[in-house]
């Protein structure tokens, strides 16, 4: 999946600032509020720090420190709020993310608990479920904290393109078409990563199944006794630097053409504090302005970057969390509207029942039909594979027959609420599970 348009770019950003809306409303609200306040204090922090250097300047030529020693104060007192700003924000970070955690496990389990049985059958979507569940919060909270940057850096943009508008608005062209090809360099690199983690997902499922059985308890035994550790050892130590292979190759290439982009970079940025030293003197200006000027090319430059490196970070997280609400969206085949309640099950009725499993062409069934009835004993008897535990399937609505139906209580098992059907039957299957948990909880 790779996102074209920026249609698509922007509904992905809007669905995680409502996924963190809705996981926290007022948590959202003041992290947004704090770092727009952050945003907006650095551009003034530089300006008081420019005001402060002409006060000292002036104060040492006339031996007068106070009114110096006042706007450092000033400046002291406007970084210390910065400070204690930049903690409450971390603090408001650790709880968002914490609530954003509880709340799409949430929605991810209860999605997985309501799939149709045919969505399991297809290994692909075990590796849909991987990607969902390892890599969604992370990235959803990524999102945030990267849009949260992209407010930031727009707001000290705007104050030091204020600032250098009064030398020459020439260098903000320059300076923002210099950061361009990085982040055509980011993006690229962005999607390769994402191509390569879409194409291990299966083998890094395998690996986690394999790392889970040697660590489990019955399986020690018969590894040690067949000496069949070491082979599953040297599997995954091969797996893993397949992928260290790769991931060297690409992120080298990328590094050197990084390298070289900064290189022509620094020699354009130096050219510029040349040209605004030498402005600044030929107009007679102070050593304040010439750091205020000097220290908004910097800025400029860091908040265009910051921007860029944030719109190119939202893409990749996008690629990833994109995989979230594709899943939230499936909807389930077998929840129906207009479901009818039973009160108790006197009769299950299969009529000219067909049934073969998803992806498969042999019927297992073929024009059953018989009546159970309350009160009555019924055992199914037939070889492997002819049936028997196909038809408790259907009976559970685990599956939906071919063609035919199954009548319940003479309706239709698909116009039942499965909840209260279900919870009127008990079924031990022969590969029963042993929950990890106390024998009562059991």
């Amino acid at each position: 999946m790779r996102m074209k348009n920026i249609k698509e770019y922007t509904a992905i950003i809007v669905k995680v600032i409502k996924l963190s809306y809705l996981s926290s409303k007022k948590y959202t609200i003041i992290l947004w509020g704090i770092n727009i306040m952050i945003g907006i204090a650095f551009p003034i922090s530089t300006f008081i720090w420019s005001i402060f250097i002409d006060k000292a300047t002036i104060g040492i030529l006339s031996n007068e420190w106070k009114i110096a020693a006042l706007w450092l104060g000033g400046y002291s007192i406007f970084w210390f709020i910065q400070n204690i700003l930049n903690v409450i924000n971390e603090y408001i970070e650790n709880i968002l993310s914490a609530k954003l955690n509880i709340y799409t496990t949430d929605k991810i389990m209860k999605c997985i608990a309501d799939l149709p049985m045919e969505y399991f059958d297809k290994s692909e979507n075990y590796d849909k479920i991987q990607k969902v569940n390892t890599e969604s919060n992370m990235r959803s909270m990524s999102i945030i904290k990267t849009l949260i940057n992209l407010i930031q850096g727009i707001l000290t943009m705007l104050g030091t393109v204020i600032i250098l508008l009064q030398v020459n608005w020439i260098i903000l062209i320059i300076l923002f078409f210099l950061c361009i090809p990085t982040l055509v360099l980011s993006l690229n690199l962005s999607f390769e990563k994402y191509n390569i983690y879409n194409a291990r997902v299966k083998d890094m499922r395998f690996i986690s199944f394999l790392k889970n059985m040697m660590s489990e308890y019955e399986n020690i035994k018969e590894l040690r006794v067949n000496l069949s550790s070491e082979f599953f050892i040297n599997y995954i130590d091969k797996k893993y630097r397949e992928f260290l292979k790769v991931d060297r190759k690409i992120q080298s290439k990328y590094s050197f053409k990084m390298i070289g982009m900064d290189c022509i970079e620094q020699i354009i940025i130096c050219s510029m504090r040349i040209y605004l030293l030498i402005n600044v003197v030929i107009r007679n200006m102070s050593i304040g302005q010439l750091s205020l000027h000097i220290n908004s090319i910097d800025n400029f430059r860091n908040s265009i970057i910051t921007i860029l490196n944030t719109m190119a970070s939202i893409y990749e997280d996008g690629l990833y969390v994109n995989n979230l609400f594709e899943f939230l969206e499936i909807k389930n085949n077998i929840m129906r509207e207009n479901q009818k309640y039973i009160q108790e099950i006197s009769k299950v009725e299969f009529r000219h029942v067909w049934f073969k499993y998803p992806n498969t062409e042999k019927y297992i069934l073929e024009d059953i039909n018989f009546v159970i009835e309350k009160g009555k004993s019924y055992s199914f008897v037939g070889l492997n594979g002819s049936g028997k535990t196909t038809i408790i399937k259907l009976i559970l609505n685990l599956y939906n027959p071919t063609r035919g139906e199954i009548l319940v209580n003479d309706i239709n098992l698909s116009n039942i609420d499965m909840e209260e059907y279900l919870s009127k039957i008990g079924v031990v299957f022969q590969d029963f599970m042993k929950y990890p948990l106390t024998i009562s909880e059991n």
